[in-house]
């Protein structure tokens, strides 16, 4: 237990089998988690469940070797199904993925009806709905039906797709939620800096795109909603006052982690780095490359790429422009915000524009809710 800190041997103590762990991002759910397992279970199995680049990354190995645990079988979300037939064993679910009823959270709710688990979350669940898989695997209710049938409350117009507008006897589901849920206490050092950074946008485009339903880019007319609002968000974040304002950032912090949401803003941050002489790598869907080293570099990451590394050699993060999900957003925070990182101030700067959508999402941000297009779009 000398390998833990005050919070986590609290929360060990506090921990029990078909709990979910939350603490922020670098708290130290890994070890608080192998820590519970060394003290209660090191006669069983134990798995862990993570995403693919912890897996490959060896992570858990190494802190496995604080607690002289070996050989621990890691593997990733994607191949969670081949241990729906394991039993008797111990299991560690990294991140809380298992949030539908879909393959995951079917081979969750089975895992864990055969076996001792906890689950690590850096985030509590946005819904009711988020936490139905683990409601089941607690023996909370038998089925997916019944847990619907009795707090789910449905609107009364027919869609394609039911529309939840709310849950019957919610106070039954935040007692079962306080029983599952162990809250891992951070005290950590370090203190963010959030700067608003203000950016222009072109108005004429974006009141083209909206109002005329007309495509700048391809030059033809917008089909669809999901179009329109991939158009106006290029728009906003394409507006060149954003790379302006990043080259200002660069001067003042010359290694700086860069947040975006797609390839044509990726496209357009590489060739701003070719043409400034900045060294740069990048992590996303085409390229896993590591975290630069040297004394200045820009490190381009796509958001869903938010997950499971960190860097400890830089203070300062841009987010280029704005994701939908809040929990998606914390994540990027926290890959600079860990308990070893030598640095006390750290610096977030988040490009902004007075567009109506940026201001949406902001909003949204704001209060800790994910940005809904349909919703926005029906209320304009």
């Amino acid at each position: 237990m000398n390998v833990l800190d005050e919070d986590q041997i609290k929360a060990v103590e506090k921990m029990h089998n078909g709990c979910i762990l939350v603490g922020g991002v670098g708290s130290g759910k890994t070890r608080t988690a192998l820590a519970f397992y060394e003290k209660n279970y090191k006669d069983k199995v134990l798995y862990v469940i993570t995403t693919a680049k912890k897996r490959n990354s060896k992570d858990w190995e190494e802190e496995a070797k604080l607690f002289d645990i070996r050989e621990p079988i890691v593997d990733s979300w994607n191949n969670i199904s081949k241990y729906i037939h394991k039993e008797h064993a111990f299991f560690i679910f990294d991140e809380q993925h298992a949030t539908t009823y879909g393959k995951w959270g079917k081979s969750f709710i089975t895992i864990a009806h055969h076996n001792i688990w906890i689950t690590l979350s850096a985030t509590p669940a946005d819904t009711h709905m988020d936490l139905m898989c683990h409601f089941i695997a607690n023996r909370y209710f038998r089925t997916v039906s019944e847990f619907k049938q009795k707090h789910v409350r449905y609107s009364h117009y027919v869609t394609a797709f039911p529309k939840i507008e709310g849950y019957y006897d919610e106070y039954i589901l935040e007692r079962l939620e306080n029983q599952m849920y162990v809250n891992l206490r951070d005290k950590r050092k370090t203190k963010r800096h959030d700067e608003l950074v203000l950016c222009d946008w072109n108005g004429k485009a974006y009141k083209a795109a909206w109002k005329d339903r007309w495509n700048p880019f391809e030059d033809k007319p917008i089909e669809n909603v999901a179009e329109l609002f991939q158009v106006i968000r290029r728009i906003v974040n394409t507006d060149p006052t954003r790379f302006k304002e990043l080259g200002i950032i660069y001067l003042k912090h010359p290694k700086i982690i860069v947040f975006y949401n797609f390839d044509y803003e990726l496209d357009m941050l590489k060739q701003w780095c070719l043409e400034n002489d900045i060294y740069f790598r990048e992590y996303n869907g085409h390229k896993h490359e590591d975290v630069p080293e040297g004394d200045a570099w820009i490190y381009l990451v796509q958001y869903f790429n938010c997950e499971a590394w960190n860097c400890t050699d830089t203070d300062t993060l841009v987010f280029f422009s704005q994701t939908y999900s809040y929990k998606c957003m914390e994540q990027a925070a926290g890959r600079i915000d860990r308990k070893n990182t030598p640095f006390i101030d750290l610096y977030y700067y988040k490009l902004f524009s007075h567009s109506p959508i940026d201001i949406a999402i902001k909003g949204c941000l704001e209060h800790k809710k994910n940005f809904n297009e349909r919703r926005f779009y029906d209320q304009c």
